[in-house]
């Protein structure tokens, strides 16, 4: 063959082979970083693909067919090779090995293993050898074709050597034999091991296929538990029984139906540092260089260690292990292997001890040994370090945002709710929730603990991306024998630094305090270490909560984005949340949707804002791999709240399915970094869109609330894939807090309440203290009897019964919305008033920017019969609702009541005369009237007025006279009861002294100094 004719693919392969190009004897690949040095076959128009997980570059028809993790880690981040046809007229695919040069000697035995996954209805996957690019592949030396159920599947292939030229191997991907477009096909592979050996199972590897293990079988292939260690290794299929620690499938077959050994360290009365021993069947070692390779797991925040030990057979244990795994690894499969150089009889023994608490799960799977080298070291996923704004913690959930405990401290921090075990140190609650409910991590300083002890904490492995950040926490430190709380920066592969970034010693008094500390920006990735210290008591317990990272130096926080009302349909680009951001201290986040959800029979078929397909909303997705208890926080911006009128939070939210969990509301006090939780919905609400409406700075206990805010809106996962839950239209409203219901909207309005109480779209607010009630009078008999003397005029309406209520207590309803109108409208109602005197009736506009305007006020008129009232309504540009607000006077008696609401166009029929004074209503101040006058007529007579000034006059006065009566009596008394003891006096000083005839000496002397008498006596005698 000419060289000008050869295809450029086949010309490079000779250039290769003639320069001496070859790959080294053993190979290894997990397509994580790149291809290995596998190539594309350029004579077919088909291609293999390096994908991750989640089909990043796919066309979306195709999203069903791939796999969704890969299996070297077991999760969407990990990548593997794709193939699928796409287009009638696509031919085959093949990846090619980099060349492989054999020994010097023929007839040797290659083993090449690898792991495939086929979804679908049609394709084949082959396994060939080639020594020549323009040779003829000949017949594959493994083939299988079909569905293989998606999921990971091990295989191997013995490849005989027969030639001392290099060779190839190729892997191809086919579906030409079929007429289908192979848009159901699904073929991947991963994890490839080319190396001379035997393969497993094999009569030339009979003694290590002894040793090797998957342990699917019954008998664990003949490895035994060791009698003297503390607890059993055990079998196990699918997760383990403790959330958040160890893993949900096997690594021979990555499903659920595959086996693993495992240490359970919830189910036992397990003490840190206990041990459990698996040990293997004798090795017998006659040629030097046998590698073993196993797979484990060590995924949770109390995970101990995992080590192997090599041993004579039937000897003592060594002092040392030859492999020793500690901490947390992350919930991915991971690689070890070990290069034995010695000859002889062994055993293996896995030893897994315990960590500090039911976190630490480790599990073991896929033992192999055969003859060295080993393939490539120890393959380990790269460090992969999180953005630190994912990096907080508040210690809700049972992972501890994976923080982990550090195994050369002498012991750990703990997670707690409540009171601490002793009394008179620690916290009696959390700080995120300040209840009991809420959890925290502290250091424990009774016994079995000694002074100096220390326990250190580590956050997950953070980059700050050369940002300046501040991280903010929360700590208690209360006792007399507390001791050092010290944090410091540790760079990820380095030891702990000497001097800390933050130190605080001795009692703090029994409160929660926040504390910020700058990080500087660097590149390298580290971790923050939180160092409890016990002191010289048992009285030394150390809490921490609501750690938080900030992308700005401490004391810089931009403000900017501060607001006081807002409203956000989530409609626009694809990443629109309206400056509402996802939270970093849930498990996973909020999504923006149109349509439906993924699953079936759960989550809204339409938005809420445009009731289509179109229209976005925000949603959690309850299917896999979601568990039940996670949850998805979105966090509103910083919120000012106004000390003078109300902020009313008013969205949507949609609750279908049978496993639907909760939708949680919270508060969020910005300065004090607390939650205070304002609603809570659980289960399923029916396949429709439903309002909240929450007065959000104002509590009915304490009145409004002047500190910023933030609003908390938490998804919560049910006990299944059937919990969606849905939000929409969310927005922040000033000075009221109505429902809109159905949304009717009018231009004129006439209401008698005969068909009760929604009838004319009257809605009660959420953010008073009471609701009208509506009252028939022919089926409410029992209320009839408060009401005798109302009813006889009406016979239905709506009214407030004072009865039990509190001073200023408020109730307020409002009319629908009115439209906009060039020309002026006229109210008119029926209303009936008894009680106390200080009770209030008053009427406002509702604009849509939420102020309120004071139209008029209605005194009370204790009288026997109905009256009629009317108000002018002044030209708006924009809607309005009229509002009527019941106000309780000094003594809780007597009732308002309402009917026979009307408002029509033009003036009211009678003259203007001026409004009354404007009112301060108790729960919905309102904002500066833009109206200094309203027109205002009575159909009652003026007299009525002047009749009740008068009785309020009368009795002023009559109260004042009895006053001063009373004062001018007191007064009179006090002067003849001077007047009489003084006379007694005089009387009795009389017939005690004889007094002298001494002209000189004055009688009001002797009277008024006796002493002086006395010694004038004394004289004369």
């Amino acid at each position: 063959m000419a060289v000008k004719n050869m295809k450029p693919f086949v010309l490079f392969a000779y250039l290769l082979i003639l320069i001496g190009i070859t790959v080294s004897d053993d190979l290894f690949c997990n397509f994580e970083t790149d291809l290995c040095g596998f190539t594309h076959d350029s004579s077919v128009n088909g291609n293999w693909r390096r994908m991750y997980g989640t089909g990043h570059n796919l066309n979306p028809f195709f999203l069903n067919d791939y796999p969704h993790t890969d299996h070297t880690y077991g999760n969407n981040t990990g990548y593997y090779m794709f193939y699928k046809k796409v287009s009638r007229n696509q031919q085959a695919a093949r990846i090619i090995s980099p060349y492989i040069s054999p020994i010097s000697t023929n007839n040797y035995t290659v083993c090449v293993q690898f792991w495939y996954y086929m979804e679908g209805t049609v394709g084949d996957l082959r396994v060939r050898v080639r020594t020549n690019p323009s040779d003829l592949l000949g017949t594959p030396l493994w083939s299988l074709s079909g569905n293989r159920g998606g999921i990971w599947h091990a295989a191997q292939v013995q490849i005989q050597e027969n030639t001392t030229r290099t060779y190839q191997v190729v892997f191809e991907g086919d579906s030409t034999s079929r007429s289908s477009y192979g848009f159901y096909d699904s073929i991947s592979i991963d994890d490839v091991t080319i190396r001379k050996s035997y393969c497993q199972d094999t009569d030339g590897d009979i003694e290590i296929a002894n040793v090797s293990c998957s342990f699917e079988t019954l008998d664990n292939c003949g490895y035994r538990q060791d009698q003297s260690d503390d607890f059993n290794w055990r079998s196990r299929r699918g997760a383990t029984d403790t959330r958040y620690t160890g893993p949900s499938q096997d690594h021979t077959f990555g499903t659920e139906l595959g086996r693993y050994m495992y240490i359970e360290t919830s189910q036992y009365q397990l003490i840190e540092g206990h041990k459990a021993r698996l040990i293997s069947p004798v090795w017998t070692i006659t040629e030097p260089e046998q590698c073993v390779e196993f797979w484990y797991h060590m995924y949770g925040s109390d995970t101990g260690a995992l080590s192997l030990f090599i041993r004579s057979a039937g000897g003592a244990m060594p002092a040392d292990p030859v492999v020793r795994i500690v901490g947390h690894h992350m919930d991915v499969w991971l690689r070890h292997v070990y290069l034995m150089n010695r000859t002889g009889d062994f055993e293996l023994v896995f030893e897994a001890m315990c960590g500090s608490g039911i976190y630490g799960d480790i599990s073991l799977d896929d033992v192999r040994i055969y003859d060295g080298p080993c393939a490539n070291n120890t393959v380990e996923p790269a460090v992969v370090a999180i953005d630190f704004l994912k990096a907080g913690c508040n210690f809700e959930f049972d992972d501890i945002c994976n923080y982990t405990q550090d195994i050369a401290d002498v012991f750990d921090w703990r997670r707690n709710t409540g009171r601490t075990p002793s009394s008179n140190t620690g916290p009696t609650n959390d700080h995120t929730y300040t209840t009991s409910v809420g959890h925290y991590m502290y250091i424990e300083a009774s016994r079995p603990r000694r002074e100096g002890d220390k326990a250190r904490l580590l956050t997950q492995i953070i980059n700050n991306n050369n940002t300046d950040i501040c991280i903010s926490f929360h700590y208690h430190m209360y006792g007399r024998g507390i001791d050092f709380l010290k944090i410091y920066k540790k760079d990820v592969g380095g030891g702990l630094p000497l001097d800390p970034i933050y130190v605080k010693h001795g009692n703090q008094r029994n409160v929660w305090r926040l504390e910020k500390v700058d990080i500087k920006g660097q590149t390298e990735n580290f971790q923050i270490v939180f160092e409890g210290t016990v002191g010289n008591t048992a009285y030394g317990d150390i809490a921490i909560d609501d750690i938080e990272f900030h992308a700005v130096a401490c004391g810089k926080e931009n403000l900017d984005d501060v607001v006081d009302f807002f409203a956000c349909d989530f409609e626009g680009n694809s990443s629109s949340l309206c400056n509402f951001e996802q939270s970093q201290m849930d498990n996973f986040d909020w999504e923006l949707r149109n349509g439906s959800t993924h699953s079936l029979e759960t989550g809204p078929s339409a938005d809420h804002t445009y009731g289509n397909s179109k229209g976005q909303y925000i949603y959690i997705e309850a299917s896999d791999p979601r568990r039940p208890g996670e949850r998805a926080q979105l966090t509103s911006p910083p919120i000012d709240p106004s000390t003078d009128h109300v902020l009313c939070l008013q969205f949507w939210y949609h609750m279908k399915g049978e496993h639907v969990g909760s939708l949680k509301v919270f508060r969020y006090f910005y300065t004090e970094g607390y939650h205070q939780r304002l609603m809570n919905i659980e289960g399923e609400q029916g396949d429709r869109w439903i309002e909240a409406l929450i007065p959000i700075n104002y509590d009915v206990n304490n009145g409004f609330i002047e500190e910023r805010i933030k609003i908390l809106l938490t998804g919560v996962i049910g006990k299944g894939h059937l919990g969606d839950i849905a939000i929409d239209d969310v927005s922040i409203t000033s000075h009221h807090c109505f429902p809109s219901g159905e949304s009717t909207t009018v231009t004129e309005l006439s209401c008698d309440f005969e068909s009760g109480l929604s009838q004319c779209g009257f809605k009660q607010s959420v953010s008073d203290v009471f609701d009208w009630t509506f009252l028939n009078a022919s089926a409410d008999s029992q209320d009839i009897a408060n009401f005798s003397t109302a009813t006889e005029g009406q016979t239905n309406f709506i009214y407030l019964d004072m009865a039990r209520r509190g001073r200023g207590d408020v109730a307020n309803i409002a009319t629908p919305t009115i439209l906009p109108n060039i020309t002026n409208r006229c109210l008119t109602f029926k209303y009936f008033m008894k009680g106390d005197a200080q009770q209030q009736l008053n009427v406002y506009i509702l604009g849509v920017s939420g102020l309120n305007d004071f139209v008029g006020s209605v005194s009370l008129k204790n009288s026997s019969q109905w009256k009629t009232s009317q108000f002018d309504i002044s030209v708006k540009q924009d809607d309005q609702q009229i509002m009527f607000e019941g106000v309780v006077g000094f003594a809780p008696r007597g009732f308002i009541a309402l009917d026979d609401i009307t408002v029509k166009f033009g003036t009211c029929v009678r003259g203007n005369i001026k409004a009354t004074i404007r009112p301060t209503p108790s729960s919905l101040p309102s904002a500066s009237s833009n109206q200094e006058k309203n027109a205002t007529t009575d159909n009652d007579d003026d007299d009525d007025d002047d009749e009740n000034l008068d009785i309020v006059s009368k009795l002023f006065i009559s109260f004042t006279l009895i006053l001063l009566f009373m004062i001018l009596l007191s007064v009179a008394i006090l002067v003849v009861r001077r007047r009489f003891v003084k006379k007694s006096r005089q009387a009795k000083d009389e017939q005690q002294f004889p007094y002298s005839t001494n002209q000189n000496i004055s009688a009001d002397l002797a009277v008024d100094n006796p002493a002086y008498e006395v010694s004038i006596l004394s004289n004369l005698s």
